[in-house]
């Protein structure tokens, strides 16, 4: 009797131990999946094909399940599916500062980046920086662009990163 009652406890300690190495609770594996669905929305986006409104409805669900997912304590096997998703959410939060600075959300996509005023001018050697480095030849480039070229850059880092961050969730999220 004390066997089969040492076995059962070594089972259940196992699979306890088991699910708290892990760190994915329900709670987490809902919103990871929330996560993916408004991501998929946004991933692979051409800027010409969308709007500021269709772009900013996705990108505030990503926001708010991206920083649930971040509440929680990622498995250290999971640090680089951690890495790669924070860095597709730097690039949302970029697309979105350049569209609100440049865009302000009415009329045509096409805006010149030309502007050496105030703030135009710290966020457009800020993005400069995070796209090439602190290179003065890709500053005159990114002041050369219109805002459609910028977004779709960094949209495209986006997909990649994304989707290197949701392969390595993937297996863990079932």
């Amino acid at each position: 009797m004390k066997k089969i009652l040492f076995i059962t406890l070594s089972i259940f300690l196992l699979f306890t131990i088991a699910g708290c190495s892990s760190g994915l609770s329900v709670e987490f594996k809902d919103d990871y999946t929330l996560f993916v669905e408004a991501a998929d929305r946004i991933d692979g986006l051409a800027v010409e094909d969308i709007s500021y409104a269709e772009f900013l409805v996705p990108f505030e669900e990503v926001q708010t399940h991206y920083k649930n997912l971040s509440v929680h304590k990622w498995p250290d096997r999971l640090s680089a599916a951690h890495a790669s998703l924070e860095s597709a959410m730097h690039s949302l939060n970029l697309v979105k500062e350049v569209w609100d600075v440049y865009n302000k959300g009415f009329g045509s996509w096409r805006c010149s980046l030309d502007r050496d005023v105030g703030n135009d001018v710290a966020l457009t050697l800020e993005i400069s920086e995070r796209l090439d480095g602190t290179d003065e030849s890709a500053l005159k480039w990114l002041r050369s662009q219109t805002c459609d070229v910028i977004i779709n850059d960094i949209l495209e880092n986006f997909s990649l990163h994304y989707s290197v961050g949701k392969h390595e969730m993937s297996e863990f999220i079932q």
